[in-house]
This record gives structure tokens, C-alpha cells and sequence, in this order.
């Protein structure tokens, strides 16, 4: 968050508006997170297999930054790399109390009548 800061600061001073509001930087992604939870001081990650999901978030932001890959609630980078959560209910890098619905919103319900569903179907 402090880099972000620093570079938003820089941005605005090479600038020279007097008139720019500083917007607070957004938060780090929890891919990113889990990223940096799993790197070593010396830069290798913690594992064989950290180092292979890594691999698939960073072909994901690749995707991602194209616009071949569209992250949407539950189906995010992080999600899609490791692949189905372990725990439904629960929102891996987001906390130990943190809920789906708290962390994603809550699921928009659709419901079918009968009679849209064709008859074959009843």
C-alpha cells in the first residue's frame, strides 16, 4: 500500500495540478496476497507446489489483462488457480471470520415457474 502511495504521490507531483484529489490506493488482490504469504526472503517460494499454482495466477493476470479471462464474484484468479476451495464456507486470504456473503455479496437468487420450463422438464 505504502508503494502504491509513494507512486500516486510522485504521479501527482510530476503533474503539478493543484487541483488533483488523491485518491486512496485500492487494495491488494488476494492473489497477491497469497503470493506474498508464500515467497521466502530470498525470493523462492515455499514450495514445489506454491511455485505451480503461482505460475497459473500469473498466467491468469496475463488472461486477465487481455480480457480472455473476466473475474466475477467467487471466480476469481486466485480461486481458479487452486482450484475448488476446500471449505464452502469459507473465503481463503480474506481472514478467519470472513464470510462468503460478507466477502462477495450475497448470490442473486433466480427462480423457474412452471410455466416457463417446458413440460417434458415438470
Amino acid at each position: 500500500m505504502d508503494e502504491k502511495r509513494e507512486k500516486k504521490l510522485k504521479e501527482v507531483a510530476q503533474s503539478r495540478s493543484t487541483d488533483t484529489i488523491i485518491d486512496p490506493p485500492s487494495p491488494i488482490k488476494r492473489h497477491v496476497k497469497w503470493k506474498l504469504a508464500r515467497t521466502k526472503k530470498t525470493g523462492h517460494m515455499s514450495s514445489e507446489v506454491a511455485k505451480e499454482i503461482v505460475d497459473r495466477i500469473d498466467s491468469l493476470e496475463e488472461k486477465a489483462s487481455q480480457g480472455s479471462f473476466v473475474i466475477h464474484g467467487r471466480h476469481d484468479v486466485l480461486t481458479v488457480a487452486i482450484g475448488q476451495p476446500k471449505h464452502p464456507g469459507s473465503v481463503r486470504a480474506a481472514g478467519a471470520s470472513v464470510t462468503i456473503k460478507q466477502y462477495f455479496g450475497s448470490a442473486s437468487r433466480t427462480s423457474c415457474t412452471s410455466s416457463s420450463m417446458a413440460p417434458e422438464d415438470l
